[in-house]
């Protein structure tokens, strides 16, 4: 099911064989569901009405005993750097945030995979209310039809599955909204357009590490030592790095490439001590580094280093031996950080 509260089947919780078997158990040919599918991931239709070579008569019935997930657009945020910030509306009142990157011609979409979060990084505006539910996979697969088909979008080419929530913590969820937009008849996305975050939910992790799913994954690291990550990141109290670098190593047998964020905060991970066990890290998971200036959130405690000491952090992981690049936040004149759009629309009654 794709909506809370909702009994009809969602079809953008189902992979595109799903649709076609629920059909044919309605006594509907196989030529109508390659139709519906069609004007869901080619055409981008939010409501059965839209598919104007159906029946109208069909179209009535397939509306009372089916539904499709449309998320209702309650704000939204344009930076001047072109970045695109959607506060999207759920049937419960809930809010969600969903950012495009655009690149040219090209473009990333950014989605979240639950309202709010549990883990509480203390950094991050997502978790600042907890975590309110899980996402459906209809929800989560919308927000990427809304950006693909957004009119300033261009080509949708990625997917990165880290907007609010932890993705491994939805795992059914996300793990099914990822299949479809793999699919050939669904987004049809390569498996290295699309990445996962996690913040290192160890179950998560390793259920991930036995899956078939051919996707990149992003490691939320933020501090190489477990005292600091305590602080940091709670979620680190209950599976210390030890047990996430274990868990991403079996990652690894996969051949999955593996990433490590690493948000920069001024004095407090960012010495040439923490570069040293940054890399270490890298090294033992064969993986590259994002580095991540700290974007200060409102009435947040840390500050953000000088580009002199980002650079030099870079350049200590680079002499040693670690491929490391610095990834500047964009959106920041929109509130695009992860929950931010969503708290200040909270403030003016949205959501």
């Amino acid at each position: 099911m794709s909506t809370v509260g909702q009994d009809r089947p969602d079809l953008l919780a189902m992979l595109p064989e799903e649709v076609d078997a629920l059909f044919l158990d309605i006594g509907l040919p196989r030529y109508r569901s390659a139709q519906v599918v069609e004007w869901l991931y080619v055409h981008g239709a939010r409501s059965f009405d839209e598919m104007t070579n159906l029946p109208k008569s069909l179209r009535e019935t397939l509306s009372k005993d089916l539904t499709i997930t449309n998320l209702q657009t309650l704000k939204v945020a344009v930076s001047r750097d072109r970045t695109k910030k959607f506060l999207f509306g759920l049937t419960d009142g809930a809010a969600i945030e969903t950012v495009l990157l655009p690149e040219g011609e090209r473009s990333t979409a950014c989605i979240s995979t639950q309202v709010g979060c549990a883990f509480g990084c203390l950094f991050c505006a997502s978790g600042a209310g907890g975590l309110a539910r899980n996402l459906t996979a209809g929800e989560i697969v919308d927000q990427a039809r809304k950006a693909k088909f957004d009119a300033d979008a261009g080509r949708l080419t990625n997917i990165v599955v880290m907007g609010m929530g932890e993705p491994l913590a939805n795992y059914e969820a996300t793990t099914k909204a990822v299949r479809i937009f793999l699919h050939e008849r669904g987004l049809a996305l390569g498996g290295r357009r699309i990445t996962i975050s996690t913040a290192g939910f160890v179950p998560g992790i390793r259920r991930l590490a036995a899956d078939d799913l051919p996707v990149r994954v992003a490691l939320s690291l933020h501090a190489a030592d477990n005292r600091t990550r305590n602080k940091l990141m709670p979620i680190n109290r209950k599976y210390p790095l030890e047990q996430v670098i274990d868990s991403c190593t079996e990652l690894g047998r996969r051949r999955t490439p593996l990433t490590l964020e690493y948000m920069l905060i001024f004095e407090i991970n960012d010495s040439f001590d923490d570069a040293a066990r940054l890399a270490d890290i890298a090294h033992a998971l064969k993986a590259k580094v994002n580095l991540i200036p700290y974007n200060p959130v409102p009435g947040g405690r840390y500050r953000a280093p000088s580009e002199e000491r980002v650079l030099r952090f870079q350049a200590r992981l680079r002499e040693a031996g670690v491929l490391a690049f610095i990834r500047r936040s964009r959106g920041t004149d929109i509130d695009a950080a992860c929950g931010q759009l969503r708290q200040s629309a909270s403030r003016e009654g949205h959501g």
